[in-house]
């Protein structure tokens, strides 16, 4: 990508008609949330019938703390990821639009 051109999300690329090539050499730094759901429910059950939240920790690979605010009902979603966005894609284009006319200028 040249220095000139701006960074764009890639559902920008139609609108704005900008080529942006994004790298794909991403490797996770971290094993936040590697469980699986089936784990976790596979784990509450586990408690339900008198199994420790220490030892369903450690048989189905799930932090204690999570589960501990799992099986108490403290977590409302585990959804990992960003979080929901401010514009639409539309509005994203209207602004870069905006702005790379002003910088034209």
């Amino acid at each position: 990508m040249a220095a000139d051109q701006p960074c764009l999300s890639p559902g920008l690329l139609a609108i704005t008609g900008i080529r942006v090539e994004m790298p794909r050499s991403y490797q996770r730094k971290t094993n936040r949330g590697s469980w699986s759901q089936e784990n976790l429910t596979l784990a509450k059950e586990a408690i339900a019938s008198g199994v420790s939240i220490k030892r369903a920790s450690a048989i189905f690979g799930i932090p204690r703390s999570t589960l501990h605010d799992h099986v108490f009902q403290k977590v409302v979603s585990s959804k990992l990821g960003p979080k929901e966005t401010v514009f639409t894609v539309e509005q994203e284009a209207e602004i870069i639009i905006n702005l790379l006319d002003l910088e034209n200028r």
